[in-house]
């Protein structure tokens, strides 16, 4: 038997057992511990923190998650975290301030997904990643100043505009996804009936946007490693961005349909 099967085998049996951590604490709040011990074996930490924060199905002080609600919280968390992991991967070998600066803000999302109901935490998060994108098109804006200014503008300064229109297309979607969730989340107004663009816009946007990039900049799909764990990592973003707008539709929709109960008891 090898070292290799050894260690595998350990790292197994470890996961199996700290997996029943936040199914424990999870079931003992009224919610599936069957969903957060799968949720713990892909991803322990975020679980355990996630089953920690939910409120308790038991106090009627606090609004509970419908078991839809919180398995699209659970499923934007994961795609999340492993979108981040693929991130890591293709950038192992080219480590740099920005992509540091990248992990970090995509790491955050996955805490938006676990305390999705802090509202305003929520918008902070965003609001970082506007920030970030305001950055970067300063930056290519002033690339593209120098290439105007050094009478290249044919070649690589039309690249470094689709870029700007890139992170302008991108922290549209960021900051549209942060005035709904204060709207119908700090502000509780009613969602409209028709209400699936409200919340799915943001990921529309964010394909849209790298349309734009990757039409621009041509990589190869599948023409190497990097360009196949690049595009999946986006690709896991957008749906995790997917995900989240659908985990606040239904959860605005639930409030609402408390709320217009607690009106007609009244």
């Amino acid at each position: 038997m090898s070292n290799n099967f050894i260690r595998g085998f350990i790292v197994l049996v470890i996961g199996l057992l700290l997996a029943v951590f936040p199914s424990k604490i999870a079931d003992k709040k009224g919610y599936s511990g069957t969903l957060f011990y799968f949720y713990g074996l892909f991803s322990f930490l975020i679980a355990l923190i996630h089953a920690a924060s939910l409120p308790d199905m038991l106090d009627t002080s606090k609004r509970k998650y419908k078991g839809k609600t919180l398995g699209l919280a659970v499923a934007a968390s994961l795609v999340f975290l492993y979108s981040l992991f693929i991130s890591c991967v293709f950038k192992i070998f080219d480590v740099d301030a920005l992509f540091v600066m990248e992990a970090i803000l995509l790491f955050l999302l996955i805490f938006v997904a676990v305390f999705a109901r802090k509202y305003i935490f929520t918008i902070i998060i965003f609001g970082a990643h506007v920030l970030y994108m305001v950055y970067n098109l300063v930056r290519y804006i002033i690339l593209v100043a120098q290439n105007i200014a050094m009478d290249n503008y044919a070649g690589s300064a039309i690249t470094i505009s689709s870029f700007v229109l890139y992170r302008l297309i991108v922290s549209a979607a960021y900051v549209y996804f942060a005035v709904v969730i204060y709207k119908h989340g700090v502000k509780k107004e009613k969602v409209p009936a028709n209400n699936v663009m409200l919340f799915t816009l943001p990921s529309v946007l964010l394909v849209v946007a790298e349309i734009v990039r990757s039409g621009i900049v041509n990589f190869s799909f599948m023409g190497d490693f990097y360009s196949a764990t690049f595009y999946i990592s986006l690709f896991m973003e957008i749906i995790g961005i997917l995900l989240l707008g659908f985990f606040y539709k239904e959860d605005f929709a639930y409030r609402d349909a408390e709320l217009s109960e607690q009106a007609a008891d009244s």
